[in-house]
């Protein structure tokens, strides 16, 4: 979707560096990062325990087809064999074999089909879903041996010979997305350990993990695992084995063992989208955030990398302002993820379109290709009694409330659970009420009166404000949901025990219970004297839903025995393992102790101890378990702690220019630090967001980004890898502006006099239409009479040097820019056998000044030549520092400064140039708060007589006086002789009165 230029200002380097490190160093606090891509553009194993880093899209799996195979529990080709009471929820099928042994005292909760049509029908689905999971091969993760202890993200994972959970449980991580898939390929056999399996976090779902095996895969005895398995050979459940998947074998057979296995139902639930650092910004914008009125925020406000914020006072912020700085870079780095991942969703998507004003929705996801407006009526969300309960709207264009219009929460819902992801801008009608956060792609406005319990965060445009008030939700406290353990094997009346994250519960009956908020948990079961458990400890995870755990004792005979196992048993200084005691047999309670444990160990309660080694060594741990009937066991348990070679600590990534027209190129180059000197073998994996362009590499230090075909922004980062340490990068951020139309091209000097054999440089300069065009213009000069030569003629500056004779030279240039050219005027350079005046000083007035915010001051340059007086024909250009205000042009003799907003110290710089000569000279600013000096009274107004201006107003009263004189002369003239008109005035006449109003005559 193309997107504006992101970029209308400059950002330093010192900006970008400084920004780099603090995301970096955030990044590095709090996620190690996803498994980084290797040499071949696949992603290395280098697996990571929890936080999740960037992913590319490009490498996203989609699911394996199953079609009719979808609905069975167990599919074979031979036959299927069962002892003990398993039980299937899903459909039974064999064929072309017809063989089905073991049901009763096995249970299916679905339908059983041997050796007919729809189980053939089935075998051939499972035929063609194997061959397609077989031939998955985009962005290979290589893998081999044992997985046991591994958490990994989703994608694709490949090994060339066998695979194993045998060390520990095997963690996914659906970093956060209900859609997420995971596909595993094998070579060969898939092996669990007994009580060892697949546990899921984070929003993986069994529906979406697929297992595609070679040859045979065995679970072991109580083994939990999660994901479809498609053998190409048999699969075996062994005894008290749970799959929560299928069991699909393609030429071989199936045999359970009290096994369960239930085919998974996809889950249609949302997870809350990250928002990370924007999560606390009630407005949040790219260019500019600007306010009318008494608008009220409670939350910060931000802007990034735009710095202008207008508008507050009068409205007020209940939260910090950061405008420009590194914390809003970070949050918008925050809000362009979220707005990705709310994008990508697709899980269980209702299609939506047009106004949905009037309705009443569910929580769930709610697609349109299109605008969506609440304008016929109210929009009623209803949580169904759940406070938990996620709502998220994907709109491809628009977002639109018309006047008055409200979001209405009903039954639960909260405005701290809803996403409102818009493609183009959302505006709200005035005094509308709306709940939610609203992340646009552009920009988001609030008309008069418009409420907000929610964000309004726009990724690449404004945000604008008319007396609104916006109120960041607060987020709802956390739902528990209840964590069963069901136990069997036990006499009745029996007391058993579990603990769960340190809190140990007690029954007597076949179950017990926990109420635990979503998560990972680790558990142990508490011994029973003359039984063993299994299992007798592991992990669970409660994810939004109730989850159990299934114990089964087993009747022993003989003394007390004891096992002690870490995972992992090999590790670096610093890094974490766990050492679990196990018991057999014995009469509880057990009491436990530990000797030769390394510094770093932390025992969380009697049974588990977390380490962190600090030191390397080889380190023999014993347990010693009493019961309390003077039983005594022990265990041995082996650490080996390497010293921990050098890590990656950050990367910084800084592009060439950071910002390319359509079809161009700009190079950005990784820069590691580590722990102490780099080495070498540090690998790179870097990958870009929005794909407005292409990478050359995803693997090297240095990568050319190649712009695609549309204007818009970017983003990429870099994950550096050393010694299964990933750190990852800050974001660079790339603007992509369309390739504009060359108008013209100009050259500086545009003339010059310049002694024999002497030189000077020339510039050119294109204008264009329609957008920038400062990258990717060439050029070619030439000379019209050979009076010189040119150094560097394709570049965008030229060297004359004259030669031996004096003349007249004439310069030419064409810039050309995609397929059009423009010549520049000709430039005259007049060659003399005489010396040149050249400058030889140059001076500002004044040379200080002190100027108040908003307040101007003119400034004015002057030079002095080397021979006599300068002749016509100098140019002048003008800067200043940092951000004291702004100049009224940056050329001629003179200029108008006029003081920003804020009280600051810097320099006015003059550089003046005359045939190839350059001076310059500075004056220093200072911008008071006070506004500075008293400003001088301006000058009088003109005075005006009459109205009129002096000098006319004086020239109308000369000719009434005139006049008036001259009337007085011919009637005293008249008097004298006597002479009396029928008309004329009697003699004691008073004389006439000036009409009211008239102005007084001014002498």
């Amino acid at each position: 979707m193309p997107v504006p230029n992101k970029h209308a200002g400059i950002v330093t380097l010192a900006a970008i560096v400084t920004l780099s490190m603090l995301i970096s160093g955030l990044a590095t606090a709090s996620s190690p990062g996803i498994a980084p891509l290797n040499a071949s553009g696949t992603r290395s194993a280098g697996l990571n325990t929890g936080a999740v880093g960037i992913s590319s899209v490009a490498c996203g799996e989609a699911p394996i087809p199953l079609n009719t195979s979808a609905s069975y529990a167990a599919l074979a080709a031979t036959t299927v064999t069962n002892t003990g009471p398993s039980a299937l929820t899903g459909n039974l099928g064999v064929s072309p074999g017809t063989a089905i042994s073991g049901f009763p005292p096995g249970t299916v909760t679905g339908t059983t089909n041997a050796g007919n049509p729809a189980a053939a029908i089935a075998e051939s689905n499972l035929t063609t879903a194997y061959n397609l999971a077989a031939g998955r091969s985009n962005c290979p993760v290589s893998i081999s041996g044992n997985l046991g202890g591994d958490t990994l993200t989703p994608g694709l994972y490949k090994s060339t010979s066998s695979l194993a959970i045998s060390s520990g449980t095997l963690t996914l991580n659906g970093q956060g997305n209900l859609s997420a898939i995971f596909i595993f390929q094998m070579a060969t056999t898939l092996t669990t350990s007994t009580g060892l399996g697949v546990v899921l976090t984070n929003g993986a779902q069994a529906t979406n993990i697929y297992w595609q095996v070679g040859s045979s895969a065995t679970l072991g005895s109580y083994s939990k695992f999660n994901g479809t398995i498609l053998a190409y050979t048999s699969i075996t459940l062994s005894t008290g084995s749970t799959l929560i998947g299928r069991a699909l074998a393609m030429t071989g057979a199936v045999s359970l063992a009290s096994s369960t296995i239930t085919v998974p139902v996809p889950v249609c639930g949302q997870l809350p989208v990250p928002l990370g650092t924007s999560s606390s910004y009630a407005v949040l914008a790219y260019s500019t955030v600007t306010s009318t009125g008494a608008t009220a925020l409670t939350g910060n406000l931000g802007l990034f990398p735009g710095s202008s914020v207008t508008g507050f006072p009068p409205g007020t912020v209940s939260g910090s302002i950061n405008a420009g700085n590194a914390a809003a870079g970070i949050a918008e780095g925050n809000l362009t993820a979220a707005y990705n991942n709310a994008s990508a969703r697709s899980n269980c998507a209702v299609s939506i379109a047009g106004n949905i004003g009037g309705q009443t929705l569910t929580p769930g996801l709610y697609k349109s290709t299109s605008s969506v407006a609440i304008s016929s009526g109210d929009l009623t969300l209803n949580g169904q009694g759940n406070s938990q309960s996620i709502f998220v709207f994907e709109v491809a264009s628009t977002l639109t409330t018309t006047s008055g219009r409200q979001v209405i929460l009903a039954n639960g819902a909260r405005a701290a659970n809803i996403y409102w992801q818009v493609g183009s801008s959302a505006t709200l009608g005035t005094t509308s009420v709306f709940q939610g956060t609203i992340m646009a792609m552009a920009s988001i406005s609030l008309d008069t009166g418009a409420t907000l319990e929610g964000r309004a965060l726009a990724r690449t445009g404004g945000v604008t404000m008319q007396s609104n008030t916006i109120v960041v939700p607060t987020p709802t406290s956390q739902e528990n949901f209840p964590l069963t353990f069901t136990e069997s094997g036990l006499p009745a009346s029996t007391s058993w025990s579990v603990t769960v994250g340190g809190a140990q519960s007690s029954a007597t009956s076949t179950s017990l219970g926990f109420s635990e908020m979503n998560g990972t948990y680790g558990y142990s079961v508490a011994p029973v004297a003359s039984y063993s458990s299994a299992p007798s400890s592991g992990t669970i995870t409660v994810n939004a839903a109730s989850a159990s755990v299934n114990i089964v004792f087993t009747a022993g005979t003989g003394a007390l025995g004891a096992a002690l196992s870490a995972q992992p048993s090999a590790l670096d200084v610093g890094a974490s393992t766990l050492l679990t005691a196990t018991t057999n047999h014995g009469t509880s309670p057990f009491t436990y102790a530990y000797t030769g444990l390394p510094a770093g160990c932390i025992t969380s309660d009697s049974v588990l101890l977390a380490c962190s080694p600090t030191a390397a060594g080889t380190y023999a741990v014993e347990l010693w378990v009493n019961d309390s009937a003077a039983g005594h066991a022990t265990a041995l348990a082996t650490l080996t702690v390497s010293a921990a070679p050098p890590r990656v600590s950050s990367v910084a990534d800084v592009a060439a220019t950071g910002s390319v027209m359509t079809g161009a190129t700009d190079t950005i180059t990784a820069t590691p630090t580590c722990t102490s000197s780099c080495p070498g073998g540090i690998t790179y994996a870097w990958s870009v967001t929005n794909h407005m362009g292409t990478l050359s590499s995803s693997t090297t230090t240095t990568v050319t980004f190649t712009a695609g075909s549309l204007a818009g922004g970017d983003t990429v980062f870099v994950n550096a890898t050393l010694n299964s340490v990933t750190v990852q990068s800050a974001p660079v951020l790339i603007t992509v502006t369309a390739t504009a139309a060359l108008s013209s091209v100009s050259v500086s000097p545009s003339a010059l006099t310049i002694q024999v054999g002497g030189s000077s440089s020339f510039s050119a300069s294109p204008t264009c239409s329609g957008g920038s065009c400062a990258q990717g213009t060439t050029y070619a000069w030439a000379l019209g009479n050979s009076l010189g030569t040119l150094a560097a003629p394709t570049g965008a500056t030229v060297t004359f040097t004259a030669g031996s004779l004096a003349g007249s030279e004439v310069l030419y240039v064409n810039g050309t820019l995609g397929s059009v050219t423009k010549e520049a005027s000709a430039v005259t350079i007049t060659i003399s056998s005489t010396a040149v005046p050249t400058l030889a000083s140059a001076t500002v007035t004044p040379n200080s000044a002190t100027v108040g915010v908003g307040a101007t001051s003119t400034f004015s340059g002057s030079v002095s030549c080397s021979a006599g007086a300068c002749p016509s024909g100098v140019i002048y250009a003008w800067a200043i520092s940092g951000s004291l205000g702004s100049l009224s042009s940056t050329s001629g003799s003179a200029v108008t400064f006029t003081a920003g907003s804020k009280a600051a110290t810097g320099t006015l710089w003059m550089n003046a140039t005359l045939n190839g000569v350059s001076a310059g000279a500075t004056a220093e600013i200072t911008v008071t708060a006070n506004n500075g000096p008293a400003p001088p009274a301006p000058p009088a107004p003109p005075a005006k007589v009459l109205g009129l201006p002096a000098a006319e107003g004086d020239a109308l009263i000369a000719g009434i006086i005139i006049a008036v004189l001259a009337t007085g002369l011919v009637v005293a003239y008249l008097s004298k002789r006597g002479t009396r008109g029928k008309s004329g005035p009697k003699a004691d006449t008073p004389a006439p009165t000036e009409p009211a109003g008239e102005p007084a005559v001014e002498a």
